[in-house]
């Protein structure tokens, strides 16, 4: 139950940095002109969609995806498991091409 709570947060913590990277930029957008154009699909500039669409959310999108595989790797180079596998490590020693290179 911890852990999850900790992953809710953390997906919070994610949407409200990303409705701030919408709304910031060369072309000023507020906060209420954002929620309004993403639930209803409507807006009183018509620049907004293009600028949301066409260059903030691939930025955001691209930005999300690398930051993600960077933790991924980060991870995986720190030796922490992103997955548990049940594995047998004497059938893996065995089988290591390295096991008799240095007696």
């Amino acid at each position: 139950m911890k852990g999850l709570s900790l992953i809710v947060v953390c997906l919070l913590v994610l949407a409200v940095v990303a409705l701030f990277s919408m709304s910031t930029g060369r072309y000023p957008v507020s906060f209420a002109d954002l929620l309004t154009w993403i639930t209803t699909g409507q807006c009183s500039d018509e620049n907004l969609p293009i600028i949301l669409v066409n260059i903030r959310l691939p930025r955001l999108v691209g930005a999300i995806a690398a930051g993600g595989a960077l933790a991924m790797s980060g991870s995986k180079k720190i030796g922490i498991p992103l997955f548990m596998v049940d594995m047998d490590m004497g059938k893996y020693e065995q089988c290591s091409p390295r096991r008799n290179r240095y007696p």
